[in-house]
């Protein structure tokens, strides 16, 4: 699959080929909810070696230890994330950045992360973790 995400200016683009995403999740955290203005954010993670910047002059914020936001200098706008967190390595790509061939290519979220932290209840039968299922447990596809 090929994927490819763009800022809202269009100034930065990534591009993503992977023949599957590590998961496809929600995103419920106080971070991402201040960073996007939104209840919840939904993320498409790949291996980091998956995700190359295309064009565009990104600027980087370290969010929280393990996790580097990169924004478009132009916008403002997110483009991908950076996180290491315990058993594993990603970047996430804002799905509504994404597009392919056709919108079925980017793959519908599963479950929903840090949903003890949301402002909103979604009742759409996910999986619902109070926080994020790290590789000791069960992980999110």
């Amino acid at each position: 699959m090929q994927l490819r995400g763009v800022c809202a200016c269009g100034a930065c683009k990534v591009l993503v080929d992977a023949e599957t995403p590590k998961f496809s999740v929600c995103c419920h955290c106080t971070v991402c909810r201040r960073a996007t203005g939104a209840p919840y954010t939904h993320f498409v993670g790949f291996q980091p070696d998956q995700v190359k910047v295309e064009s565009g002059d990104i600027t980087k914020w370290e969010s929280s230890p393990g996790c580097v936001r990169n924004f478009c200098k132009v916008c403002g706008s997110g483009v991908f994330n950076e996180c290491t967190v315990p058993g594993m390595e990603f970047r996430d790509i804002p799905a509504g950045t994404l597009y392919g061939n056709t919108d079925a290519e980017v793959p519908p979220a599963k479950n929903h992360i840090f949903y003890g932290n949301r402002v909103l209840d979604v009742k759409d039968g996910n999986k619902k973790w109070e926080g994020f299922p790290y590789a000791s447990e069960e992980m999110p596809e």
